[in-house]
């Protein structure tokens, strides 16, 4: 509980904007094929029957970062440059009290004849794609579990831990990989050894806060989720270590 504490206050106390939603409205012909994220993304008409995007971040903390993985179709092209959409984010200052518009972003990629699928990923990519991975299975097991059907709780882990495992960032070492493996291995092993309906619901519970955290990219308590803090929140974490210390 104290460290839950001190991570949301270091981040109340730094919070720059809030109410923040992003937007991408797609160039024609442009589909989205897959949303590859939890938040709801809501597909609206825009200007001249173009198809918005758009998904609400909420507010955000200083220095944090929120990454949507979206898979777009794209219609054929010929080689040379293609407009994907524009992308645009509005939010309420709280520094300057009123609200603020990014510059729009206009968003391209490069096309070329009889270019295949990269045989390497893009490695910032594949690091959400394996967030994402992780923050569904443990939601979709945290649900089974909360049901009881424990088989297939653990099943939805141990094939999130093996395609995790086997990706190139795995063997890499990648930090956020890795401890997205750490929290889906240490719900395997906590359902192997719960005992009680209790400890059932308290796995479930943790697997809650895992989930959130990454998905989230916040700081939430959890040991995994102190990759997403910011500066402040580091800090307060510090002075309440060292006042329940010397306490202690």
């Amino acid at each position: 509980l104290p460290i839950c504490f001190r991570h949301c206050l270091g981040g109340l106390l730094s919070t720059t904007h809030q109410n923040v939603r992003l937007s991408l409205e797609l160039a024609p012909g442009v589909a989205l094929s897959r949303a590859k994220t939890t938040r709801t993304v809501e597909s609206l008409h825009g200007p001249e029957g173009a198809i918005v995007l758009s998904i609400d971040l909420g507010d955000l903390f200083a220095e944090e970062r929120r990454d949507i993985l979206l898979a777009l179709s794209l219609p054929d092209a010929p080689e040379g440059e293609q407009v994907l959409g524009t992308l645009r984010a509005r939010g309420f200052s709280v520094l300057t009290n009123r609200s603020e518009d990014c510059r729009p972003i206009e968003m391209t990629i490069q096309r070329a004849a009889g270019a295949g699928e990269a045989s390497v990923a893009n490695p910032q990519v594949a690091s959400h794609q394996n967030r994402y991975l992780a923050t569904t299975a443990l939601e979709t097991a945290r649900a089974a579990g909360g049901r009881g059907e424990l088989g297939a709780a653990k099943r939805c882990l141990e094939a999130a831990s093996e395609r995790i495992a086997a990706s190139d960032l795995a063997v890499q070492g990648d930090l956020m990989t890795v401890n997205l493996l750490t929290d889906i291995r240490e719900c395997l092993t906590d359902f192997q050894h719960q005992q009680s309906q209790r400890s059932q619901a308290a796995v479930c519970n943790k697997m809650a806060s895992m989930s959130y955290g990454h998905e989230r990219q916040r700081a939430c308590g959890t040991a995994s989720s102190f990759q997403y803090s910011n500066p402040t929140s580091r800090h307060m974490g510090q002075t309440c270590h060292e006042y329940t210390s010397k306490r202690g």
